[in-house]
Parts: structure tokens; C-alpha cells; sequence
């Protein structure tokens, strides 16, 4: 009878153990579980925050550039970037902030695009670089007349800023603006580029 009892507790110690691991194991699984899922969403929302920061940067950045031309535009000064202007099949390449011509490929170039401001009469600046190894020459188109032309003077240096301006221009919105320029040299080896930075259209009194 006594071997008879400690069976049946031995079988029930057994039984208790299994059914402990099983809900041991089952508890373990669901908390498994709940941190993969704990895991994916806070990687979702770390991705969805980079992503709206990233949105954020670039509308930043869109309202900055809207701002400027605005500003640029209500105090009647219209500035035309050299380097906004396009460069395939000008024979210009981009250096810095001017633009320029590499004289071993290309002895002349001209670029153009569309005047952004409001129609009036301005006062247009070309804004040049004059080099000490040429003398380049410039011309400045609106609505394909030509409105000015300028001839670059020897600079002392190296390099040296230098503008000139084309008085009391009528200038359409939407007008197609050119500038062409060309290299030039003094003793045949070195050359000018025919550099320039940027046109300036300030509203004549």
C-alpha cells in the first residue's frame, strides 16, 4: 500500500513539473512576442520621426529660398546668379560662383534664361572679374537685343571685381536674358576666361 502511495506522488511531482514548464515556456513565448512587437514599433516610430524630419528640413529650406527671392523681388532688386544659369552646350563650366570658359577647349560662350522679376525699367549691373593675363569682353542680351557691351580691363592682380552698369533698361517678366563673353590674352600663352558673377537689375528712378 505504501509503495502503492509513493507512486502516485511520484507521478504527481512529474505531472507538476511538466505543467509548470509548459506554462513556464508559454509565459516566456508571449513575452518574447510582446518585445519583438514592442521592438518593431518603436523602430516604425523612430523611422517615421527621421522622416518627418527630413520633411521638415527640406520645407525648411523651401520657404528659405521662397523667402529670399521675395525679399529680393519687394526691394526692387533682381540679382541673376551666374551660377544659376544653365551650362550644357554654353561652353561655360561652373567655377566657384562665376562662370568661366576654359581656353583650351572654347574661345567664346553664352548662357541665357528667363528674367524672374516684374516687368519695369531697370538699371542693369553686370558684375565681371578682370584677370591680369586678358582683356575679355562681355554682352548683355534682353528679349534677344543686345543692351550693353563691355570690355574687361588688365587688373593688377590676379584677379579683381569689377561692374558695369546699362542704364534705364525695359525689361518684360519672363524676358529671356543672355550674357556671352569670351577669353582673351595679352602675350598669346595665358589667357583670360571671360569670368563673371552674377547680373543685377535695380529699378531706375
Amino acid at each position: 500500500m505504501n509503495k502503492k502511495i509513493y507512486k502516485i506522488g511520484i507521478l504527481i511531482l512529474v505531472a507538476a513539473i511538466i505543467v509548470g514548464g509548459v506554462l513556464y515556456f508559454s509565459k516566456k513565448s508571449n513575452n518574447d512576442a510582446d518585445d519583438t512587437t514592442q521592438t518593431v514599433a518603436e523602430q516604425n516610430s523612430s523611422n517615421q520621426n527621421s522622416a518627418n524630419n527630413q520633411n521638415n528640413n527640406e520645407e525648411t529650406k523651401k520657404t528659405k529660398e521662397t523667402e529670399s527671392k521675395t525679399q529680393s523681388i519687394q526691394s526692387g532688386n533682381i540679382v541673376m546668379a551666374a551660377k544659376d544659369f544653365p551650362t550644357e552646350s554654353t561652353n561655360y563650366y561652373l567655377d566657384g560662383e562665376y562662370l568661366a570658359i576654359d581656353p583650351d577647349s572654347n574661345t567664346d560662350a553664352g548662357t541665357e534664361m528667363a528674367f524672374p522679376g516684374e516687368t519695369g525699367t531697370y538699371n542693369i549691373i553686370l558684375h565681371t572679374i578682370m584677370e591680369d593675363d586678358g582683356r575679355s569682353s562681355y554682352k548683355v542680351y534682353v528679349a534677344g537685343k543686345l543692351i550693353g557691351e563691355h570690355q574687361n580691363q588688365l587688373a593688377k592682380q590676379s584677379r579683381e571685381n569689377f561692374s558695369v552698369t546699362f542704364e534705364k533698361i525695359a525689361v518684360n517678366k519672363g524676358d529671356i536674358i543672355r550674357v556671352e563673353s569670351n577669353v582673351h590674352s595679352e602675350d598669346g600663352n595665358d589667357h583670360s576666361r571671360g569670368r563673371w558673377e552674377k547680373l543685377e537689375f535695380v529699378k531706375a528712378q
